[in-house]
């Protein structure tokens, strides 16, 4: 029996051992949401006014401004259409961009405003009831 338990316990020490470091090794950066500043003629990086986030930054209201190395393999995506080259994104549009080692891997951006994708009127959100008009 007690080889049994000893058995049981080195199994559940490798298993919890083993997912560890496959988090570790694929951890990546955070993801970076903001408004394009400017983008550099040859396309090889932006500059993002960066949301700040909960904490320090949020309380303070400001906005950071972060340049953002783009590499070949970065997969842009211009309001919902992907295939794009980093030459055409413009000052102005919102952007997110997610990243691995300090590099862009994917970005997507918009030059829709948000109000755009807000629903107004008589129209209410599905699931929802609207109020009755007499």
């Amino acid at each position: 029996m007690r080889n049994w338990i000893v058995g049981l316990l080195a199994v559940a020490l490798c298993l919890t051992a083993s997912t560890a470091f496959a988090k570790a090794g694929k951890k990546a950066d955070k993801g970076i949401k903001g408004k394009i500043v400017s983008v550099s003629g040859d396309g090889s990086n932006i500059v993002l006014d960066a949301k700040g986030h909960k904490g320090k930054a949020a309380a303070q209201g400001a906005a950071d401004q972060v340049t953002v190395a783009i590499a070949d393999s970065t997969t842009i995506e211009i309001n919902d259409v992907g295939g794009k080259h980093a030459s055409d994104l413009r000052p102005g549009m919102l952007a997110v961009v997610k990243m691995t080692d300090g590099k862009a891997t994917d970005i997507n951006a918009t030059d829709h405003p948000r109000a755009h994708h807000k629903k107004s009127g008589a129209a209410a959100a599905p699931g929802k009831k609207t109020p009755k008009s007499s």
